[in-house]
């Protein structure tokens, strides 16, 4: 029987809680809210019937050992939960929803503590995770250079470009992403989570063998996301909204091809990552450590933009 914890069950919390209940494992669920009535409603399929699920307000009421804690909540209070979670009981393994913090020494501070107590831990830039990009990523593996642009209306660029950061890391198959340029429009817009921020506009960099990307927010338009990757022996088109892949590709005679791309929701994925993690002491996911070095690469820019823009204090308000 494994002990976890869920951190925060609003209602992403609440898609991995749905996904978690299909797994085959033995589980003690804690689900940690402020709110005591947060699960009011959720309505719980225990298919195996091997589970049980206790809502808690207090991190005292968890066991003296957890096997495996997901921090669900927004950005703005990770740390402090996190520092509170390892100071109340032992954790082993650690699965953590993006952005990480707010303020860049938070990075430092986490990462040491997880050294230091030998705790595994990833970030849910679920990408990696999903058949569909893990496909991609073999068709692009004899790739010696590639070109990536993402653009789309409104998918919110300060909040998701990390999903995207993480996509090209992972498809050029490299952790050495530089930002080159951010141009953002001018002033800062409320997002659609009370407290936090959006901007708009354009990133631009390389990382490993994708020599340039771009990745492009724009306002006030509903225009679909599209994923363009120009390699040296392929051409992609990815639309993920329609499901579909379009492709080009040098050993097919660089005939058109049109695929499914199926996108999987997230309340179908977790139960894989926990499994990986509980079972062979692994996952697909970025470690802890790799999705850092990405937060803080995106991170040094935003500052310098809210800081111009009249933000006081050095910390970014996206979660």
């Amino acid at each position: 029987m494994y002990n976890i914890v869920l951190v925060g069950v609003g209602a992403l919390g609440k898609r991995h809680l749905s996904s978690i209940l299909n797994t085959k494992l033995e589980l003690n669920i804690y689900c940690y809210d402020i709110n005591i009535r947060a699960l009011d409603g959720f309505e719980f399929d225990d298919k195996y019937n091997n589970k049980s699920v206790k809502m808690i307000t207090s991190l005292e009421e968890l066991p003296r050992e957890v096997d495996f804690a997901l921090f669900a909540m927004t950005s703005n209070s990770r740390r402090e939960m996190f520092d509170r979670l390892i100071n109340q009981t032992k954790v082993s393994n650690i699965l953590f929803e993006k952005f990480l913090f707010q303020r860049i020494e938070d990075y430092e501070h986490v990462g040491n503590i997880i050294k230091k107590l030998g705790i595994n831990a990833w970030v849910n830039c679920a990408r990696r995770q999903m058949d569909c990009y893990q496909k991609l990523k073999s068709e692009l593996s004899d790739a010696k250079e590639m070109r990536i642009s993402i653009s789309g209306g409104e998918w919110g660029l300060a909040c998701n470009a990390i999903h995207e950061l993480d996509l090209i890391s992972f498809l050029s198959d490299s952790d050495k992403l530089k930002i080159d340029s951010v141009e953002l429009l001018p002033g800062l817009y409320d997002s659609k989570r009370k407290g936090y921020k959006e901007v708009y506009g354009t990133i631009r960099g390389s990382c490993g063998k994708c020599n340039s990307f771009s990745i492009n927010c724009m306002k006030d338009t509903n225009v679909p996301d599209v994923l363009v990757i120009s390699t040296d022996i392929s051409q992609y088109y990815i639309i993920e909204g329609n499901n579909i892949k379009f492709s080009m590709r040098q050993n097919e005679g660089f005939e058109i091809c049109k695929e499914q791309f199926d996108i999987p929701f997230q309340s179908q994925m977790t139960q894989f990552v926990l499994e990986d993690i509980l079972l062979r002491k692994q996952s697909k996911l970025s470690s802890y450590f790799e999705s850092s070095l990405l937060h803080i690469e995106f991170m040094k820019p935003l500052l310098a933009y809210f800081k111009n823009n009249g933000l006081e204090g050095e910390y970014c308000p996206i979660t």
